[in-house]
């Protein structure tokens, strides 16, 4: 028996194939739990990069050494932002944090010249809490 796929115009086969390309991107929903784990991770994120923009010190040096004072070593980063993150150039990074049953990523970015954010999220689908450089 021939496979769903045979019968699809090429087209149609490309464009689930781009689909299916983009779809590791996709980030999970933030389960209960695992949000409330990550959230006084991402108040002390959110403390160290504050400072970090408020000085005017947005570089990956900058932002690594901060993160070194402060006692934080994310799992993710922190590293320059490349062409497959979204946005404005500047450093990020994240942690993964657990509740025992599910994660959420404590994400957190400095970007050249608009600031900081922090933002607990899902993690990616492919795993991780950034895209592949």
């Amino acid at each position: 028996m021939p496979s769903p796929s045979c019968s699809l115009t090429p087209e149609e086969q490309w464009r689930r194939n781009q689909q299916a390309n983009k779809a590791y991107r996709q980030r999970g929903p933030v389960q209960p739990g695992a949000e409330a784990a990550a959230t006084p991770i991402a108040a002390r994120l959110e403390l160290v990069l504050k400072r970090v923009d408020y000085q005017d010190l947005r570089d990956l040096e900058s932002v690594s050494a901060a993160l070194r004072a402060a006692g934080m070593a994310p799992q993710y980063g922190p590293r320059e932002k490349s062409g497959r993150d979204v946005g404005r150039s500047g450093v990020i990074l994240a942690f993964e944090v657990s509740d025992g049953s599910s994660y959420a990523c404590v994400v957190g970015e400095v970007t050249r010249p608009q600031g900081h954010s922090v933002q607990v999220v899902g993690g990616i689908a492919d795993g991780g809490c950034l895209p592949a450089v």
